[in-house]
């Protein structure tokens, strides 16, 4: 009651519903009023409001992914919800990192353990540590879905490879092997010696590769290259929802002079990278010293854009020079376009304060008018609500001793007048302390932090090779050492059995533990920084439903 407005024998209460929930509000009032025989109470939406809460409805699968952005920061009212992709992206750049067979699989026996103890240990005190995993069971159920999944395409099971599916090369005999002096490499059944085999492998990463002196090149190439295409895309994907946010809020300028030109300046770069790289894979080479160097071929683009020694097609000098270009002219579009257009509306808002327009202050008191029961009219997830969480002016329609009033407004008018004053506080709000100076540092602070972040973020996903090479190394280090080594020794069954021991415990402790939780964190440091930084702002209010009980 200490947050109501209390004025004779009114009492006023504004609150925020889910417009969902608007309809079970009315009937609960109405069997309260039945009930206790008391004044029916008048339920009235508020003519405007700012800044409403946010509220996700979540069900016991979708609400660890959803808490994993909202540790980050609630989104506003109507803004893009990271939350639905992170429902298939987290899992997946944590499936990339920690790909293998076997330690995906113990991982999924641990998350089906979690779901099968679902109903026994809901609502029971538990360790923190195990609540913590107990409640991301269905998160840990896709993380190790997706980390099997990888384990295949790497061909990874417990660090070495399976012969699932016929490989594309065939070795040579022993004896051939032990009278040649050179490196011996996979061989047609013709006997003459191959690069390209006759034909791929069904699944992921050939077996044969796995015996090479060159497999960690070929590995950190594969993975490197995998990792730069799949970071690219997420970026695009961050700077699209960005474009969506802006498409829905009508900002028509600001997806011209600043959402296009980030999405062109990254398609020039590094989405001109990325193609390069799905290019020269797509290509045949007949000696793997024709193809052209990547590295050296996006060092010349910045430094040397008029040289190319080895074009990977026809025509592609023109090409960097002309994309090099659109990425130059981008930069200035995006430093000067918002501040001049910020300050053409400032000159535009002036002039309507001199033509005698002036900002019309709305009762924020909720004591001046007595009035029943409001809430605000609000088309989505929120409407009307909690004085407390309501910032800005709010207009009561209905006064004491005459209920009627609110006849005299119908909806379309209600929705004008709403417009016409929320315009006008955003206007006053904004252009109230305006300083032309801030908003070019602003916007230069973006240009240099967007420019440079583009680079910074490319570069930064190449953790998802780094952890995923590292994962593999570990895998068969431990297999080598705590196995391998006795096998091949005249060992006793007690030092075998010590060694499985060995093994084990370095598996779950180091691999599935240490290994799972690393691959966690950098997991989220990709969704927080990488991905959200594009279009997620962060900054609203969470919905905080009145609990009576609590």
């Amino acid at each position: 009651m200490n947050l109501c407005a209390v004025s004779g024998a009114t009492c006023t209460a504004s609150v925020w519903i889910p417009c969902r929930y608007e309809s079970m509000l009315e009937q609960a009032l109405h069997e309260a009023v039945y009930a206790s025989g008391e004044v029916h109470s008048i339920i009235t939406r508020h003519v405007h409001q700012t800044r409403p809460p946010t509220y996700y409805e979540t069900n016991k699968f979708t609400s660890s992914f959803q808490s994993i952005v909202d540790s980050y920061g609630m989104a506003r009212y109507k803004e893009v919800n990271p939350g639905v992709f992170t429902i298939i992206t987290f899992p997946y750049l944590f499936g990339i990192m920690y790909g293998d067979i076997g330690h995906g699989i113990l991982l999924l026996c641990i998350s089906l353990f979690f779901i099968y103890k679902e109903r026994s240990w809901t609502g029971q005190p538990l360790n923190e540590i195990i609540g913590m995993i107990f409640g991301g069971r269905y998160l840990l159920l896709l993380m190790s879905l997706f980390a099997t999944y990888m384990g295949f395409l790497y061909n990874d099971f417990f660090g070495f490879s399976v012969n699932i599916f016929k490989s594309g090369y065939t070795w040579p005999s022993l004896e051939t092997r032990n009278k040649s002096e050179h490196t011996m490499y996979p061989s047609n059944p013709n006997g003459l010696p191959s690069v390209k085999p006759p034909h791929v492998y069904v699944f992921g990463l050939d077996v044969a590769w796995a015996e090479t002196e060159n497999k960690l090149e070929f590995y950190n190439s594969v993975k490197m290259k995998c990792a730069v295409v799949v970071g690219v895309t997420q970026m695009f994907a961050g700077v699209i929802l960005s474009l969506n946010n802006h498409i829905y809020n009508k900002d028509w300028l600001r997806i011209a002079f600043l959402t296009v030109p980030e999405f062109l300046f990254l398609l020039v770069t590094f989405g001109y990278m990325s193609i390069l790289i799905i290019v020269k894979w797509c290509t045949t080479w007949e000696s793997t010293h024709d193809a052209p160097s990547l590295l050296e071929t996006m060092t010349n683009f910045f430094l040397q854009p008029t040289s190319l020694s080895n074009p990977l097609f026809a025509g592609q000098m023109g090409l960097q020079i002309f994309f090099l270009l659109v990425a130059l002219l981008m930069v200035p579009l995006m430093l000067c376009g918002m501040p001049v257009i910020e300050y053409r509306k400032y000159q535009r808002y002036l002039a309507r304060q001199r033509n005698g327009f002036p900002h019309l202050d709305v009762m924020r008191n909720d004591t001046a008018i007595p009035a029943q029961r409001t809430t605000a009219r609000q088309e989505p997830v929120a409407s009307g609500y909690d004085a407390q969480q309501t910032e800005g002016p709010q207009t009561e329609l209905v006064s004491d001793g005459d209920a009627n009033l609110s006849d005299a407004f119908n909806d379309e008018a209600v929705d004008i007048i709403g417009e016409q004053l929320e315009g006008d506080d955003k206007d006053h709000e904004k252009y109230a302390d305006f300083e032309f100076s801030e908003v070019i540092i602003h916007y230069v602070i973006h240009t240099i932090e967007y420019v440079l972040s583009s680079v910074s973020n490319t570069a930064s996903y190449l953790r998802l090779w780094a952890l995923s090479l590292a994962h593999a190394q570990l895998s068969e280090v431990f297999f080598n050492f705590a196995l391998v080594k006795l096998l091949s020794s005249d060992s006793t069954g007690i030092l075998v059995g010590f060694g499985v021991l060995a093994w084990l415990g370095a598996t779950l402790a180091v691999l599935v533990g240490m290994e799972a939780l690393s691959a966690f964190l950098h997991a989220l440091r990709l969704h927080w920084v990488e991905f959200q930084n594009k279009f997620y702002i962060g900054d609203g209010i969470p919905l905080e439903p009145l609990d009576l009980c609590s």
